[in-house]
């Protein structure tokens, strides 16, 4: 069975060599397609043994996308941008998982390395009649697969995603988004998948009253947990996330119960929930929460989240809860978790020091509290 490698650039002179080279050794094509570049890509791209093609840009990812798929010969389909990395032996998997007779597709896990976000998405499928992408920006190919009757399967396979943009350039891009989204949804109001992103988009934006009246819109739409279930969740952090922001820390408390009432193991919503019980010091309602969330694993969903700082704080947060409930043996575990696991926090250096001292541990407690210190006054001097 053969696969095909699609990729839609611009301007990706400075990405897209390391891109390809760990993936024209396992992929029997190259497909690249080119919206408008002004450097270099073209080339280089034809360089690294790519079938290079050009289609006119006009704010419309999938249309790009669909070009791609329809340029493949390949059996395969596995989709790429400029800016992702994969190491030479998760590409070897891939290859294998593109074998005769599959029917399922594959979603890998992406890392975005800026924001330390992961989350599992859609990137390995069979090229059959009649698959394509839909949705102006965000794309998505799932649909038209599952429609097909093809089912997607989770593997751990990593990609490294770098781009991410602070600043004036966040903004710009942000910008594009609203005009590409406002545009396609005013023929496309059912998408409930781009009137999610439109509300994050506005938050993005600075404009949290606007992405709520979006988000309400949504959980109020009796057709949006049929699209998507898990979709429907997500909205629900969101919409908490937006109550927190506008200061209404209730609201945001009711709407992540509310999201567990549907889904009791949904564990962001646990996580989320006990972080804003802690915050308003009701620990002993925290902490069954937050050992539940420890138990079940902080595992990636196809939703971006910081994973690795939610693991942090979650043993932060249960060092606190079993501090403020007496429970000192396992504060002070929780404590060693989480600075074994981000040793550049002063506080749970502090926080565990105090412990040590009250136990009459003063040896081990006095260099904890010392470092608290000393790193507490290099993040001063540096503000």
């Amino acid at each position: 069975m053969s696969l095909s490698l699609c990729m839609i650039v611009r301007d990706e002179e400075t990405n897209l060599r390391d891109c390809l080279l760990p993936l024209r050794q396992v992929c029997d094509e190259l497909i690249v397609v080119d919206t408008g570049s002004r450097d270099r890509t073209p080339r280089l791209a034809k360089e690294m043994g790519a079938k290079v093609f050009y289609f006119p840009w006009r704010d419309d990812f999938s249309a790009a996308r669909n070009a791609s798929l329809n340029y493949a010969q390949g059996d395969w389909i596995l989709w790429m941008d400029a800016d992702d990395r994969i190491d030479p032996k998760e590409g070897r998997r891939i290859r294998e998982l593109a074998g005769p007779g599959g029917r399922n597709a594959f979603s890998f896990r992406v890392i975005n390395q800026g924001t330390g976000e992961e989350f599992y998405q859609l990137r390995l499928f069979p090229k059959l009649p009649g698959v394509k992408f839909e949705g102006a920006i965000h794309e998505q190919v799932e649909g038209t697969l599952r429609s097909l009757g093809v089912g997607v399967e989770r593997q751990e396979i990593i990609i490294h995603h770098l781009g991410y943009m602070l600043g004036e350039r966040k903004r710009k891009k942000d910008l594009r988004d609203l005009k590409i989204l406002k545009k396609w949804l005013a023929e496309n109001q059912d998408d409930f998948y781009s009137r999610f992103q439109l509300a994050l988009t506005y938050d993005s934006l600075g404009e949290p009253q606007r992405a709520l009246e979006l988000t309400r819109e949504l959980l109020e739409d009796s057709r949006f947990p049929t699209f998507s279930e898990d979709l429907f969740l997500y909205a629900h952090l969101l919409r908490a996330k937006l109550y927190c922001k506008l200061g209404e820390d209730v609201k945001s408390i009711d709407t992540l119960r509310s999201a567990l009432q549907r889904k009791g193991d949904f564990w962001p919503a646990k996580f989320y929930l006990a972080e804003l019980l802690c915050l308003r010091k009701d620990y002993p309602q925290a902490l069954p929460y937050l050992e539940e969330v420890k138990k079940g694993g902080l595992n990636a969903l196809s939703l971006p989240l910081p994973l690795s700082l939610m693991k942090v704080k979650t043993d932060y947060w249960l060092g606190i809860c079993y501090e403020e409930t007496g429970q000192i043996p396992q504060a002070i575990d929780a404590y060693q978790r989480c600075i074994a696991q981000k040793p550049d926090s002063f506080v749970p250096y502090y926080r565990l020091g105090k412990l040590f001292l009250k136990g009459n541990r003063k040896e081990e407690a006095i260099p904890l509290i010392e470092r608290s210190i000393q790193m507490a006054q290099v993040i001063r001097d540096g503000e």
